[in-house]
């Protein structure tokens, strides 16, 4: 019941930007789609020798994943944001959490609710940009459509964990606005901090502990796989994404004992 309730508030939101998502997907592939017919045509007539040298198929797949890539991250960042200031933050400043908790269900169970339902609202959203340039290359051909599941799954968990903060932080204040610019200030803070402490101080390892941090997938096109998951940030944003509405739990629990 409560599920149906959390999707009924936020779901024009979520139609909203995965429709949105859709039709960027959608223009990256026509985009690539274009290119790739120029290519079949001129490159063969500047270079004999070029089918023998490069894959064409593969390369617009490269690319239009390359190009999808820029637009991906700050999606997941938007998102995240986004949907975690309607989270539980959004019943408190409605006046409906003294009603609800008076419900025969946990805190446990309002919050992990909450936050389950977002995390799949968000990966709906982030997932039709990719679907939307994966159908047009699909004209294409098929074979390389599980290159799109690397960096959407390295963009799930990072905005798992950027959900979860918003989440915690609209808990915390116990309100979506105040959360909202608390998990907004913790971004820039960590964007932003290292390199000053480097161009000031000149300390080196916090960057590089961002740097290595977001750095979830690399992608080079000269490499067979050229969307590579890495390990340890991933399950270190993963962890963080589990804690958040832990800490949420904790002190909903805490505040209304």
């Amino acid at each position: 019941m409560y599920a149906w309730k959390c999707w009924h508030d936020c779901h024009d939101r979520v139609i909203l930007y995965a429709a949105a998502s859709l039709a960027i997907g959608l223009m990256f592939g026509a985009e690539v789609f274009a290119q790739y017919q120029v290519w079949l045509v001129y490159v063969p007539k500047w270079n004999p020798h070029a089918r023998h040298l490069w894959d064409p198929v593969r390369w617009a797949w490269n690319w239009g994943l390359y190009m999808t890539d820029d637009s991906l991250f700050p999606a997941a960042v938007w998102v995240a944001l986004s949907l975690g200031a309607v989270s539980v933050g959004r019943e408190y400043r409605s006046g409906a959490m003294p009603f609800l908790l008076t419900r025969p269900a946990s805190r446990r169970a309002f919050v992990w609710t909450d936050w389950s339902l977002g995390l799949v609202q968000m990966t709906v959203i982030l997932a039709m940009m990719l679907a939307g340039l994966a159908s047009v290359l699909s004209g294409i051909s098929r074979d390389y459509v599980w290159l799109c599941f690397p960096p959407l799954l390295g963009c799930v968990v990072l905005g798992a964990a950027l959900y979860g903060l918003t989440h915690f932080t609209t808990t915390l204040a116990g309100s979506s606005m105040k959360g909202l610019s608390a998990s907004a200030a913790v971004i820039l803070f960590y964007e932003l901090l290292p390199g000053a402490l480097k161009e000031w101080w000149h300390v080196s390892g916090p960057l590089g502990f961002r740097d290595w941090s977001l750095n979830l997938w690399d992608w080079h096109p000269g490499k067979t796989d050229p969307f590579t998951l890495y390990g340890w940030p991933m399950l270190m944003w993963l962890l963080i994404a589990l804690a958040f509405p832990l800490l949420s739990q904790i002190v909903l629990e805490w505040r209304e004992a």
